[in-house]
């Protein structure tokens, strides 16, 4: 994404993928290799909507590998298109356990949310915090990373109360919860 609220990791992306793209092209120039490596490079403005097109739009253009979409709802979106395509994607920020399928086309560069929700139970514990009030964002990543923290949190002897879960994409949520802080 180089809009919307993940623009900034998708700037990051880019420029690690464009110096990738020198470095490739450049060892296979020192070579005398006629091959070379193009990035091509689409917005998915944060969306999943938007990924899934993104998505199309390289592979029209020749793309079968594609690193992206970042989030789990946009992974979610694209995944089955993928598939059916033959398109691997390299997602580097997806989490979401439900998308951990066996033999599909997705490969993750981060571990899934079990081990997250189990390792933030773990230090809530050891920090000494005993009951939780969750609020979590209300989508495959959120919900996935929510119930994996409820479960490993309540194995441990921790108490979740009821919690509230908020819609992705509701505006500036990040500005409001720094008014209420």
């Amino acid at each position: 994404p180089f809009t919307g609220s993940l623009s900034s990791m998708g700037k990051s992306v880019k420029i690690a993928l464009e110096e990738a793209q020198n470095d490739v092209n450049k060892y296979f120039g020192e070579m005398n290799s006629p091959s070379y490596f193009r990035i091509l490079m689409a917005d998915s403005k944060t969306s999943p909507e938007e990924s899934l097109v993104a998505i199309k739009k390289l592979h029209e253009s020749g793309a079968k590998i594609i690193v992206g979409p970042a989030t789990s709802t946009a992974v979610s979106a694209a995944k089955e298109y993928a598939d059916e395509n033959d398109i691997i994607l390299l997602s580097y920020a997806s989490t979401s356990p439900l998308l951990s399928i066996e033999e599909d086309n997705l490969f993750r560069l981060v571990p899934d949310d079990t081990y997250q929700g189990k390792i933030i139970a773990e230090r809530m514990i050891n920090d000494g915090i005993k009951v939780i009030v969750p609020l979590w964002r209300g989508d495959i990543y959120g919900n996935g990373l929510y119930n994996s923290t409820k479960s490993n949190f309540e194995k441990l002897g921790g108490k979740v109360e009821e919690g509230i879960n908020y819609q992705p994409y509701t505006g500036k949520f990040a500005t409001s919860l720094h008014r209420i802080n």
